[in-house]
C-alpha cells in the first residue's frame, strides 16, 4: 500500500513538473473556474464553470484567453468547430481548428484568411450585417486529431445553418398541416420567402467585395438569438475556402462577373431543392451542368407562379433580383 501511494506521488509530480500539451504548446490548459459557477455564457449554452481555458496567441489580437466547450458545433475530414466564450469580451465565438495534411487544404485555408482579412479590411463592423466576422487566427502544432500543423480561426458564433433551420420549421409546420410535408401552404411560403431574402441579401453583400463559389443552404447560418418560432430576420454567409476577392492575384473582371452569375444560380438551385416536395420527379444531382431539363421545364411551367417562383426563375436564369 505504501509504494501504490508513493507512485501516486510521484505521478503527481511527474504531472505537475511536466504538463501534458494539448493544441496550442505554448497554452493550453484545462482550468475549471470555481469563481464564476452558475453563471451561463453570452449565448446561453454552457456555464462558465465548467468551461476549459485556453490561450491562444492570436494575430492582431495577441495572447487571448477563451473558455471552450467541449462539444463540437460541427466536424468534417479535416477540422472541426468548437464553442467558446470570450471572457474579455463577454461574447460567444466559434474557434474552427483546420489540420493542414495536404497542400489543398493549406491552400484554402490560406485563401479563407485573405477572404476574411479583405473585407475586414474593406467594411465597418456595422455594414457587416450577412458576413460571418473573423476574430483573429494562428498556426499551431498539437494532438486534436493526431499530431500534426493546425490552424484555429476565431469567428463569430451563428445559429444553424439554413438547411437544419428549415428542417426544423417544416416539423412546426406539420402540426399546422397534418402531418402533410407536400403542401405549400402559406406557412411554407413565409418560411421560404424569408430564408430566400436573407440568403439573398447576404450574398448580395458579399458579391461587393468577391464570389462565394460555394453557395449552398449549409453555408448560410442563422444568427445566435434567433427566435425560431419567430420569422426568419437575418442570416449570414460562411465557409470562404473557394471564395475569390476583387482584389486577389489572377482574379480578373470577367471572372468575377461569370462567377457572380452562377453563384445567384446556385441560390436558385439551393431554393428549389428546398421546395423539391413540390415536383414529381426531381434529379439527383441539380448541378449546372446537368440540370438543364429540369430547369427549362420548371421555368417554363405556368403553374409554378408564387412570388417565390418569380424571384427563383429569374435568378437561375442568370440575372439578380434581390427583393420582391
Amino acid at each position: 500500500m505504501k509504494i501504490f501511494y508513493f507512485l501516486i506521488i510521484v505521478l503527481l509530480l511527474i504531472l505537475h513538473l511536466f504538463p501534458c500539451k494539448g493544441a496550442d504548446v505554448e497554452a493550453e490548459r484545462a482550468e475549471t473556474s470555481t469563481s464564476q459557477s452558475g453563471i451561463k455564457c453570452q449565448c446561453g449554452e454552457s456555464q462558465i464553470s465548467i468551461l476549459k481555458r485556453i490561450t491562444l496567441n492570436l494575430k492582431n489580437q495577441g495572447k487571448t484567453i477563451f473558455k471552450k466547450s467541449k462539444f463540437n458545433l460541427g466536424s468534417g475530414l479535416y477540422g472541426k468547430v468548437q464553442h467558446a466564450y470570450w471572457p474579455d469580451r463577454k461574447i460567444c465565438v466559434a474557434i474552427k481548428i483546420v489540420k493542414r495534411p495536404k497542400n489543398f487544404m493549406k491552400e484554402a485555408t490560406k485563401n479563407e484568411l485573405e477572404v476574411h482579412e479583405y473585407i475586414n479590411s474593406n467594411i465597418t463592423d456595422n455594414e457587416r450585417n450577412y458576413i460571418i466576422r473573423m476574430y483573429g487566427y494562428r498556426k499551431h502544432s498539437g494532438y486534436y486529431f493526431w499530431k500534426g500543423k493546425y490552424m484555429s480561426i476565431v469567428m463569430e458564433l451563428g445559429g444553424r445553418n439554413l438547411y437544419n433551420y428549415y428542417d426544423r420549421s417544416n416539423l412546426i409546420i406539420r402540426r399546422h398541416d397534418g402531418g402533410d410535408l407536400e403542401i405549400f401552404s402559406d406557412e411554407r411560403k413565409g418560411v421560404l420567402g424569408n430564408i430566400l431574402k436573407c440568403a439573398a441579401k447576404a450574398l448580395q453583400q458579399f458579391h461587393n467585395f468577391g464570389v462565394h463559389n460555394d453557395i449552398k443552404s449549409d453555408n448560410f447560418v442563422t444568427l445566435k438569438e434567433q427566435n425560431e418560432l419567430e420569422p426568419l430576420t437575418s442570416c449570414k454567409l460562411i465557409d470562404f475556402n473557394l471564395s475569390k476577392t476583387i482584389g486577389q492575384e489572377n482574379v480578373t473582371n470577367e471572372y468575377i462577373e461569370v462567377n457572380r452569375k452562377r453563384d445567384i444560380w446556385a441560390l436558385g438551385s439551393m431554393m428549389i431543392k428546398m421546395m423539391k416536395f413540390r415536383f414529381q420527379s426531381f434529379p439527383i444531382n441539380l448541378s449546372l451542368d446537368t440540370s438543364h431539363n429540369f430547369l427549362n421545364a420548371y421555368i417554363s411551367n405556368d403553374n409554378y407562379n408564387t412570388n417565390i417562383d418569380t424571384v427563383l426563375k429569374v435568378k437561375i436564369s442568370g440575372f439578380d433580383i434581390i427583393s420582391y
